[in-house]
């Protein structure tokens, strides 16, 4: 089996193994997968417009937002859900109310709009 083809292969819910680590806490495994080509796996979204950053954002992760945004961040603090949501319009606006100041700044950081 190509280990690329298994890395971007899509569930039922579009998402990849990369979004499944990133909305898991899974740092180590978002590093590893990120050795398959990062660009891709980056700008994949699911049936919802969601990428990976935003499952790390929606966690609350630093570590994973951190670790995603090391490839290629302007590709993804831009990109928006079909509502318009991006990932900063989550880190501020968390469901648990608590906003994770670190998620934020390292969006900022990034470019995010």
């Amino acid at each position: 089996h190509d280990p690329a083809a298994q890395v971007a292969a899509v569930d039922n819910n579009g998402w990849i193994a990369l979004m499944c680590a990133a909305s898991s806490g899974h740092t180590q495994c978002v590093h590893e997968l990120l050795r398959h080509d990062p660009a891709a796996l980056v700008a994949a979204v699911d049936r919802l417009g969601w990428t990976a950053l935003v499952h790390a954002v929606k966690r609350g992760d630093a570590e994973c937002v951190q670790e995603l945004l090391q490839h290629h961040p302007e590709a993804q603090v831009c990109v928006e859900n079909p509502p318009g949501t991006s990932a900063l319009h989550m880190a501020v606006l968390p469901a648990t109310g608590d906003v994770n100041q670190r998620v934020v700044r390292l969006l900022l950081a990034s470019g995010a709009p």
